[in-house]
């Protein structure tokens, strides 16, 4: 997507005069964290064949992401515009999506047999099905063909309740949990898409008590071998907790908790789902993994915009236990 805020830090957009611009989005945002982290990151959407298309696939070569799957078709690139907030002021994020190319994609346009031919992983998250009919098609046919071939499937809920309702989103969902390996989520999504209350927390130790208990219930809805999931304590604007949790169905694998002064929140996510894929694909054990992709995304929020551009050793500091912020000279 095209991502638009405003070039003076804080401004509101009903004020703001000048506009600065990126491309981002939540699948993206993890392809460029997958591909800096040393694996063939490939993406796949549809893009307009104007100059901004062209920016756009640009700013994804630029970190090795391989494009040539991507579709030049269409009138639009989908835009969000971001208004950042601070301390108890919240930040704020506007879609402008409808008609954009890859919410028009035309069913069978994208060959998913030839796209996942020798890949190992599929990845993808809730916001794009949520963008047309078609697109939310497209997931599916791109998750039945992954199960087909043997390419393991991830996606994360990531459910926006400004692009669909949560029966919406529930009943597409809900067709694609058969073909999902890993399943990303937090407390908060898995509540917003299947109903799964676990009350609402007030200390450290009873977000993660809800998010355990988020874990089981998503758990029992289908056959996932691991279950990634972020605690969020939104202490304010500025001010966040956080930690990461994998659930086999039999064991919690819980990584330390991080407080840190938010520099950008957007894109935390994504770094916590390219972490985790990272750590799967290197074959380690679920402790490391489970530290290593909440250091990353700790991490992202100390970067401004969308992206994570952290190398492995840079994070795995981090993991290590090296939170000091001391000068690297």
């Amino acid at each position: 997507m095209l991502r638009l805020s405003p070039l003076t830090a804080h401004e509101r957009l009903v004020k703001t005069d000048a506009l600065k611009m990126a491309f981002a989005g939540a699948e993206s945002n993890a392809a460029v964290s997958l591909a800096i982290l040393g694996h063939e990151a490939y993406f796949v959407t549809c893009l307009p064949s104007n100059p901004l298309g062209d920016a756009a696939i640009n700013s994804l070569r630029e970190f090795g992401v391989d494009t040539r799957h991507i579709l030049r078709e269409g009138k639009r690139i989908g835009t969000y515009y971001i208004e950042y907030g601070a301390s108890i002021r919240p930040t704020r994020v506007i879609y402008d999506r409808e008609n954009s190319a890859i919410a028009q994609v035309k069913p069978g346009s994208l060959h998913w047999e030839a796209i996942l031919q020798g890949k190992d992983w599929l990845n993808f998250t809730g916001i794009t099905p949520a963008l047309s009919a078609s697109c939310a098609q497209e997931c599916l046919s791109a998750a039945k063909t992954a199960r087909q071939l043997g390419v393991k499937v991830s996606f994360d809920l990531n459910y926006r309740r400004t692009l669909w309702s949560p029966v919406e989103a529930r009943n597409v969902i809900t067709q694609l949990l058969p073909y999902i390996n890993v399943l990303f989520a937090n407390a908060g999504s898995a509540n917003d898409v299947f109903g799964i209350e676990t009350g609402q927390p007030h200390s450290w130790s009873a977000h993660l008590n809800s998010t355990r208990q988020a874990a089981q219930a998503l758990a029992d809805l289908a056959h996932f071998d691991l279950i990634a999931l972020t605690v969020r304590d939104h202490l304010s604007a500025s001010d966040n907790g956080w930690a990461g949790m994998l659930y086999d169905k039999n064991t919690f694998f819980e990584s330390r908790q991080y407080q840190f002064e938010l520099v950008e929140r957007l894109g935390g996510g994504d770094s916590f789902m390219a972490g985790v894929l990272h750590g799967l694909g290197s074959g380690w054990e679920h402790p490391r993994t489970i530290e290593f992709a909440t250091a990353a995304s700790a991490l992202k929020h100390t970067i401004p915009g969308d992206l994570n551009l952290l190398t492995e050793a840079e994070i795995a500091e981090v993991a290590g236990g090296d939170l000091s912020g001391k000068v690297k000279r």
